[in-house]
Protein backbone atom coordinates (compact mmCIF):
# COMPACT_ATOMS: atom_id res chain seq x y z
CA UNK A 1 0.00 0.00 0.00
CA UNK A 2 1.53 3.77 -0.82
CA UNK A 3 2.36 5.76 1.85
CA UNK A 4 0.49 8.70 2.63
CA UNK A 5 2.12 11.76 0.85
CA UNK A 6 3.38 14.92 2.53
CA UNK A 7 1.98 17.90 0.82
CA UNK A 8 4.26 21.06 0.02
CA UNK A 9 4.46 24.20 1.83
CA UNK A 10 2.71 26.90 0.56
CA UNK A 11 6.63 28.63 0.28
CA UNK A 12 7.63 25.23 -1.88
CA UNK A 13 4.24 25.62 -4.10
CA UNK A 14 5.36 29.27 -5.17
CA UNK A 15 8.14 28.48 -6.55
CA UNK A 16 7.41 25.57 -7.91
CA UNK A 17 4.26 26.92 -10.03
CA UNK A 18 6.04 29.87 -10.62
CA UNK A 19 9.16 28.10 -12.17
CA UNK A 20 6.55 25.47 -13.82
CA UNK A 21 4.94 28.41 -15.52
CA UNK A 22 7.87 29.95 -16.45
CA UNK A 23 9.31 27.29 -18.31
CA UNK A 24 6.05 26.00 -19.98
CA UNK A 25 6.12 29.93 -21.41
CA UNK A 26 9.23 29.30 -22.27
CA UNK A 27 8.32 26.62 -25.10
CA UNK A 28 9.47 23.45 -22.47
CA UNK A 29 6.49 20.54 -22.77
CA UNK A 30 5.50 19.80 -19.20
CA UNK A 31 7.80 16.55 -18.91
CA UNK A 32 10.84 18.40 -19.96
CA UNK A 33 9.75 21.28 -17.79
CA UNK A 34 9.58 18.66 -14.76
CA UNK A 35 12.88 16.70 -15.59
CA UNK A 36 14.29 20.57 -15.20
CA UNK A 37 12.72 21.77 -11.92
CA UNK A 38 14.43 18.43 -10.47
CA UNK A 39 17.65 19.97 -10.78
CA UNK A 40 16.04 23.49 -9.92
CA UNK A 41 14.70 21.91 -6.18
CA UNK A 42 16.23 18.91 -5.86
CA UNK A 43 15.18 18.67 -2.13
CA UNK A 44 11.93 17.51 -3.72
CA UNK A 45 13.12 14.72 -5.87
CA UNK A 46 10.81 12.14 -3.98
CA UNK A 47 7.57 14.37 -5.17
CA UNK A 48 8.70 15.16 -8.34
CA UNK A 49 9.70 12.09 -9.21
CA UNK A 50 6.27 10.31 -8.21
CA UNK A 51 4.21 13.16 -10.55
CA UNK A 52 6.38 12.10 -13.85
CA UNK A 53 5.63 8.64 -12.91
CA UNK A 54 2.04 9.19 -12.51
CA UNK A 55 2.10 11.61 -15.93
CA UNK A 56 4.15 8.34 -17.31
CA UNK A 57 1.67 6.48 -16.53
CA UNK A 58 -1.05 8.70 -18.72
CA UNK A 59 -2.75 10.13 -15.96
CA UNK A 60 -3.57 13.86 -15.82
CA UNK A 61 -0.94 16.10 -14.09
CA UNK A 62 -3.66 17.61 -11.52
CA UNK A 63 -4.24 14.16 -10.56
CA UNK A 64 -0.46 13.82 -10.38
CA UNK A 65 -0.45 16.73 -8.15
CA UNK A 66 -3.15 15.81 -5.79
CA UNK A 67 -1.57 14.54 -3.06
CA UNK A 68 0.90 17.31 -2.38
CA UNK A 69 -1.62 20.37 -2.81
CA UNK A 70 -4.90 21.39 -1.47
CA UNK A 71 -8.50 20.90 -3.20
CA UNK A 72 -9.03 24.27 -4.13
CA UNK A 73 -5.55 24.35 -6.22
CA UNK A 74 -6.27 20.88 -7.63
CA UNK A 75 -9.50 22.34 -8.92
CA UNK A 76 -7.97 24.90 -10.44
CA UNK A 77 -5.33 22.98 -12.21
CA UNK A 78 -8.03 20.39 -13.14
CA UNK A 79 -10.00 23.05 -14.93
CA UNK A 80 -7.21 24.88 -16.49
CA UNK A 81 -5.93 21.52 -17.99
CA UNK A 82 -9.26 20.53 -19.39
CA UNK A 83 -10.11 23.67 -20.88
CA UNK A 84 -7.18 25.64 -21.97
CA UNK A 85 -4.88 28.47 -20.25
CA UNK A 86 -2.63 25.67 -17.81
CA UNK A 87 0.62 27.75 -18.11
CA UNK A 88 -1.53 31.25 -17.02
CA UNK A 89 -3.54 29.12 -14.44
CA UNK A 90 -0.55 28.00 -12.54
CA UNK A 91 1.42 31.37 -12.93
CA UNK A 92 -1.54 33.03 -11.27
CA UNK A 93 -1.67 30.03 -8.72
CA UNK A 94 2.28 30.67 -8.17
CA UNK A 95 1.27 34.27 -7.21
CA UNK A 96 -1.31 33.76 -5.05
CA UNK A 97 0.39 31.32 -3.02
CA UNK A 98 3.37 33.56 -3.07
CA UNK A 99 1.32 36.55 -1.65
CA UNK A 100 -0.05 34.38 0.86
CA UNK A 101 3.70 33.08 2.27
CA UNK A 102 4.47 37.26 2.13
CA UNK A 103 1.10 37.96 4.29
CA UNK A 104 1.80 35.07 6.52
CA UNK A 105 5.93 35.75 7.10
CA UNK A 106 4.60 39.21 8.15
CA UNK A 107 1.85 38.23 10.51
CA UNK A 108 4.80 36.84 12.12
CA UNK A 109 6.60 39.72 12.26
CA UNK A 110 3.93 41.68 13.83
CA UNK A 111 3.24 38.80 16.16
CA UNK A 112 6.50 38.14 17.21
CA UNK A 113 6.69 41.10 19.77
CA UNK A 114 2.96 40.89 21.39
CA UNK A 115 3.45 37.02 21.56
CA UNK A 116 6.53 37.78 23.69
CA UNK A 117 4.94 40.38 25.78
CA UNK A 118 2.38 37.99 26.73
CA UNK A 119 4.85 35.45 27.83
CA UNK A 120 6.37 37.82 29.97
CA UNK A 121 2.97 38.38 31.38
CA UNK A 122 2.31 35.07 31.82
CA UNK A 123 5.48 34.17 33.76
CA UNK A 124 4.42 37.47 35.98
CA UNK A 125 1.31 36.04 36.82
CA UNK A 126 2.51 32.35 37.44
CA UNK A 127 4.93 34.32 39.74
CA UNK A 128 2.41 36.84 41.73
CA UNK A 129 0.38 33.18 42.16
CA UNK A 130 3.47 31.38 43.66
CA UNK A 131 5.06 33.65 45.84
CA UNK A 132 2.71 36.74 46.40
CA UNK A 133 -0.78 35.65 46.73
CA UNK A 134 0.33 33.21 49.58
CA UNK A 135 1.60 36.31 51.36
CA UNK A 136 -1.18 38.08 50.77
CA UNK A 137 -3.43 35.49 52.09
CA UNK A 138 -1.61 34.96 55.22
CA UNK A 139 -1.85 38.16 55.75
CA UNK A 140 -5.14 38.16 55.40
CA UNK A 141 -5.63 35.38 57.96
CA UNK A 142 -3.77 37.13 61.06
CA UNK A 143 -6.34 40.23 60.37
CA UNK A 144 -9.10 37.26 60.92
CA UNK A 145 -10.85 38.48 57.35
CA UNK A 146 -11.81 34.94 56.41
CA UNK A 147 -15.37 35.89 56.37
CA UNK A 148 -14.47 37.32 52.50
CA UNK A 149 -12.34 34.39 51.92
CA UNK A 150 -14.26 33.87 49.09
CA UNK A 151 -13.06 36.50 46.89
CA UNK A 152 -9.72 34.94 46.25
CA UNK A 153 -11.75 31.89 44.33
CA UNK A 154 -13.95 34.49 42.43
CA UNK A 155 -11.28 34.96 39.68
CA UNK A 156 -10.34 31.26 39.08
CA UNK A 157 -14.27 30.40 39.37
CA UNK A 158 -14.64 33.47 36.52
CA UNK A 159 -12.05 32.27 34.74
CA UNK A 160 -12.98 28.85 34.24
CA UNK A 161 -16.15 29.65 33.67
CA UNK A 162 -15.84 31.83 30.81
CA UNK A 163 -13.12 28.88 29.45
CA UNK A 164 -15.65 25.83 29.61
CA UNK A 165 -18.47 28.02 28.31
CA UNK A 166 -16.07 28.95 25.19
CA UNK A 167 -15.33 25.36 24.70
CA UNK A 168 -18.94 24.51 25.06
CA UNK A 169 -20.09 27.10 22.69
CA UNK A 170 -17.25 26.15 19.91
CA UNK A 171 -17.81 22.42 19.61
CA UNK A 172 -21.58 23.39 19.50
CA UNK A 173 -20.92 25.38 16.43
CA UNK A 174 -18.45 23.16 14.80
CA UNK A 175 -20.97 20.28 15.46
CA UNK A 176 -23.63 22.91 13.73
CA UNK A 177 -21.61 23.34 11.01
CA UNK A 178 -20.20 19.96 10.29
CA UNK A 179 -23.90 19.06 9.05
CA UNK A 180 -24.82 22.23 7.07
CA UNK A 181 -24.35 21.70 3.52
CA UNK A 182 -21.45 23.53 1.89
CA UNK A 183 -23.14 26.54 0.54
CA UNK A 184 -24.77 27.44 3.98
CA UNK A 185 -21.51 27.32 5.23
CA UNK A 186 -19.33 29.49 2.81
CA UNK A 187 -22.75 31.86 3.38
CA UNK A 188 -21.68 31.41 7.59
CA UNK A 189 -17.97 32.34 6.89
CA UNK A 190 -18.75 35.23 5.30
CA UNK A 191 -20.76 36.54 7.55
CA UNK A 192 -18.41 36.11 10.58
CA UNK A 193 -17.41 39.32 11.65
CA UNK A 194 -13.67 41.07 10.88
CA UNK A 195 -12.72 38.06 8.98
CA UNK A 196 -15.83 37.55 7.07
CA UNK A 197 -15.08 40.30 4.26
CA UNK A 198 -11.58 38.94 3.39
CA UNK A 199 -13.56 35.13 3.01
CA UNK A 200 -16.08 36.84 0.61
CA UNK A 201 -13.62 38.57 -1.55
CA UNK A 202 -11.76 35.19 -1.75
CA UNK A 203 -14.76 33.56 -2.93
CA UNK A 204 -15.42 35.86 -5.47
CA UNK A 205 -11.56 36.29 -6.70
CA UNK A 206 -11.95 31.82 -7.35
CA UNK A 207 -15.50 31.88 -8.69
CA UNK A 208 -15.23 34.25 -11.38
CA UNK A 209 -11.28 33.33 -12.57
CA UNK A 210 -12.37 29.61 -12.82
CA UNK A 211 -16.15 30.26 -14.22
CA UNK A 212 -14.00 32.92 -16.44
CA UNK A 213 -11.50 29.87 -17.60
CA UNK A 214 -14.57 27.64 -18.13
CA UNK A 215 -16.57 30.14 -20.29
CA UNK A 216 -13.60 31.00 -22.18
CA UNK A 217 -12.96 27.19 -23.53
CA UNK A 218 -16.33 27.89 -24.95
CA UNK A 219 -18.31 25.76 -22.23
CA UNK A 220 -22.53 26.90 -22.28
CA UNK A 221 -23.68 27.35 -18.56
CA UNK A 222 -25.51 23.98 -18.09
CA UNK A 223 -22.18 22.31 -19.49
CA UNK A 224 -20.65 24.08 -16.93
CA UNK A 225 -22.92 22.84 -14.43
CA UNK A 226 -22.22 19.21 -15.25
CA UNK A 227 -18.15 19.69 -15.36
CA UNK A 228 -18.21 21.65 -12.01
CA UNK A 229 -19.78 18.20 -10.29
CA UNK A 230 -17.38 15.87 -11.46
CA UNK A 231 -15.05 17.36 -8.22
CA UNK A 232 -15.29 16.07 -5.00
CA UNK A 233 -18.95 16.53 -3.81
CA UNK A 234 -17.89 18.50 -0.65
CA UNK A 235 -15.74 21.01 -2.98
CA UNK A 236 -17.12 24.82 -3.20
CA UNK A 237 -17.13 24.22 -6.60
CA UNK A 238 -19.14 20.84 -7.08
CA UNK A 239 -21.78 22.24 -4.84
CA UNK A 240 -21.58 25.51 -6.70
CA UNK A 241 -22.59 23.72 -9.94
CA UNK A 242 -25.12 21.27 -8.59
CA UNK A 243 -27.13 24.44 -7.08
CA UNK A 244 -26.80 26.13 -10.14
CA UNK A 245 -27.86 23.51 -12.26
CA UNK A 246 -30.86 22.33 -10.13
CA UNK A 247 -31.67 26.20 -9.85
CA UNK A 248 -31.78 26.45 -14.16
CA UNK A 249 -33.90 23.51 -13.97
CA UNK A 250 -36.31 24.53 -11.67
CA UNK A 251 -36.94 27.60 -13.95
CA UNK A 252 -35.17 30.21 -12.00
CA UNK A 253 -32.71 32.86 -13.83
CA UNK A 254 -29.42 33.14 -13.16
CA UNK A 255 -29.73 36.38 -11.25
CA UNK A 256 -31.95 34.65 -9.26
CA UNK A 257 -29.06 31.99 -8.40
CA UNK A 258 -26.48 34.79 -8.17
CA UNK A 259 -28.71 37.01 -5.63
CA UNK A 260 -29.70 34.44 -3.03
CA UNK A 261 -25.64 33.89 -1.57
CA UNK A 262 -23.43 36.27 -0.29
CA UNK A 263 -20.29 34.65 -1.64
CA UNK A 264 -21.40 34.60 -4.84
CA UNK A 265 -20.14 38.11 -6.93
CA UNK A 266 -23.32 39.96 -7.43
CA UNK A 267 -21.49 41.33 -10.94
CA UNK A 268 -21.96 38.30 -12.00
CA UNK A 269 -25.74 39.44 -13.01
CA UNK A 270 -24.09 42.70 -14.52
CA UNK A 271 -21.87 40.84 -17.03
CA UNK A 272 -24.02 37.84 -17.83
CA UNK A 273 -27.18 40.76 -18.43
CA UNK A 274 -24.85 42.56 -21.21
CA UNK A 275 -25.26 40.37 -23.98
CA UNK A 276 -21.96 39.53 -24.45
CA UNK A 277 -20.20 36.93 -26.35
CA UNK A 278 -18.89 34.19 -24.43
CA UNK A 279 -15.20 35.06 -25.27
CA UNK A 280 -16.46 38.74 -24.46
CA UNK A 281 -18.03 37.49 -21.12
CA UNK A 282 -14.73 35.13 -20.00
CA UNK A 283 -12.63 38.00 -20.67
CA UNK A 284 -14.55 40.38 -18.58
CA UNK A 285 -14.84 37.47 -15.58
CA UNK A 286 -11.10 37.01 -15.89
CA UNK A 287 -9.95 40.64 -15.42
CA UNK A 288 -12.96 40.61 -12.85
CA UNK A 289 -11.15 37.74 -10.62
CA UNK A 290 -7.98 40.01 -11.19
CA UNK A 291 -9.58 43.44 -9.27
CA UNK A 292 -11.19 40.79 -6.95
CA UNK A 293 -8.04 39.29 -5.87
CA UNK A 294 -6.00 43.12 -5.43
CA UNK A 295 -8.86 43.95 -3.02
CA UNK A 296 -8.73 40.49 -1.34
CA UNK A 297 -4.83 41.15 -0.59
CA UNK A 298 -5.38 44.99 0.44
CA UNK A 299 -8.10 43.46 2.71
CA UNK A 300 -5.90 40.92 4.29
CA UNK A 301 -3.51 43.68 3.98
CA UNK A 302 -5.23 46.06 6.45
CA UNK A 303 -6.35 43.50 8.50
CA UNK A 304 -2.94 42.36 9.60
CA UNK A 305 -2.01 46.26 10.60
CA UNK A 306 -4.89 45.70 12.83
CA UNK A 307 -3.49 42.50 14.76
CA UNK A 308 -1.06 44.20 16.73
CA UNK A 309 -3.03 47.22 18.16
CA UNK A 310 -5.82 44.71 19.03
CA UNK A 311 -3.30 42.29 21.05
CA UNK A 312 -1.72 45.46 22.31
CA UNK A 313 -5.14 46.17 23.86
CA UNK A 314 -5.32 42.70 25.53
CA UNK A 315 -2.75 42.75 26.96
CA UNK A 316 -3.01 46.68 28.50
CA UNK A 317 -6.33 44.78 30.15
CA UNK A 318 -4.39 41.46 30.91
CA UNK A 319 -2.01 43.86 33.39
CA UNK A 320 -4.94 45.51 34.73
CA UNK A 321 -6.78 42.89 35.72
CA UNK A 322 -3.60 41.25 36.54
CA UNK A 323 -3.00 44.61 39.20
CA UNK A 324 -6.46 44.72 40.46
CA UNK A 325 -6.30 40.75 41.40
CA UNK A 326 -3.32 42.13 43.68
CA UNK A 327 -4.67 45.33 44.76
CA UNK A 328 -8.15 44.44 46.13
CA UNK A 329 -7.11 42.02 48.60
CA UNK A 330 -4.77 44.75 50.17
CA UNK A 331 -7.61 47.00 50.22
CA UNK A 332 -9.65 44.53 51.76
CA UNK A 333 -7.23 43.81 54.37
CA UNK A 334 -7.01 47.38 55.16
CA UNK A 335 -10.62 48.21 55.16
CA UNK A 336 -10.86 45.07 57.67
CA UNK A 337 -7.70 46.95 60.14
CA UNK A 338 -10.05 50.04 60.15
CA UNK A 339 -13.15 48.70 61.42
Amino acid sequence: MKGRKKRLSDRKQALFFQTLADLLNAGFSIRQALEDITIFFPENKSALDYIQRELAEGKMLSTAFKPYVRQNIFNQIYIAEKHGKLSESIKQLGKTLERKVQQTDKLKAILLYPIMLLILLGGLMIAIQIWLKPELTKFQNLQDLNADSWQEYLYPFILGGGIFAAGVFSFRLVHWLIKQPVLSRQEFYCRIPFLGTAYRRYCHYYIAFNFGLLLKSGLEIREICLFLEEFDESSLLASFGRELKNNLLGGNELTYFVSKYMFIPQELNLFFSKGSTLDELSSELLLFSELAYEKLIRQIDRMINCVQPILFLLIAVAIILMYLSMLMPMYNNLGGIYK
